[in-house]
């Protein structure tokens, strides 16, 4: 009919002039999740990426409004950073983009670095004397070092020191904690294999003594 309106209508609402929106989508690089404060975005590199995920938002163009994404690293990953943003935190958790035109963004996630620990303590500096299994040790109030370091012994750690005798490399299977300063401890002779055995991931207690460390090492 000529001069009607309104009788037209588009299959994807996206591409017809009548709905002014934007397109934001989430890409991510790594194992992590990102979700999104409107549009219902939630993308989680966990998931079925076709079934469970929402990657993609569909919003009113508006050139003063804005939809923050925010990112959420698993165990093993942490936020490495982001693309396609218009504005970034300062601790890489929070994503920004303005909802005046379509943005893709991508949220980057990466591998924490891992050092493998393990619960040695460096006698060094200490005065040491090695009877059999049993170690009678002195530490001097101004080795302030060690002595933090074995307020937190347990069975099982490793002490490492020397006598006028040698060096030794000791397993620690019982300890009497006299005073601050004063230990007598009874140990089994180790091997630098036993320390790495006994190495874990992100030791419970701290270390002065870090056997191995790799950047790239992976857990899946």
């Amino acid at each position: 009919m000529a001069g009607s309106v309104g009788s037209a209508f588009a299959l994807y609402p996206g591409t017809d002039s009548r709905y002014d929106q934007v397109r934001v989508e989430v890409v991510l690089s790594g194992r992590g999740l990102v979700v999104s404060d409107i549009g219902g975005i939630r993308n989680y590199s966990e998931f079925d990426p076709y079934k469970d995920n929402k990657p993609t938002a569909w919003l009113a163009r508006n050139p003063s409004g804005k939809l923050v994404l925010t990112a959420t690293p698993i165990d093993s990953t942490r936020i490495l950073g982001w693309s396609g943003c218009d504005q970034v935190s300062s601790d890489l958790s929070q994503c920004s983009v303005a909802l005046d035109s379509s943005h893709q963004v991508m949220a980057k996630f990466g591998y924490k670095s891992t050092e493998l620990n393990a619960a040695m303590h460096d006698l060094s500096g200490a005065a040491v004397v090695l009877d059999t299994n049993v170690v009678l040790l002195n530490i001097l109030p101004s080795h302030s070092e060690l002595i933090d370091s074995l307020q937190q012994l347990q069975t099982g750690d490793f002490i490492v020191g020397s006598t006028a005798a040698g060096g030794f490399l000791r397993k620690v299977t019982a300890f009497d904690r006299i005073d601050s300063t004063t230990y007598r401890l009874t140990t089994l002779d180790a091997a630098l294999k036993d320390v790495i055995a006994k190495g874990t991931w992100g030791c419970p207690h701290p270390s002065p003594m870090v056997i191995f460390a790799d950047t790239n090492l992976r857990r899946r």
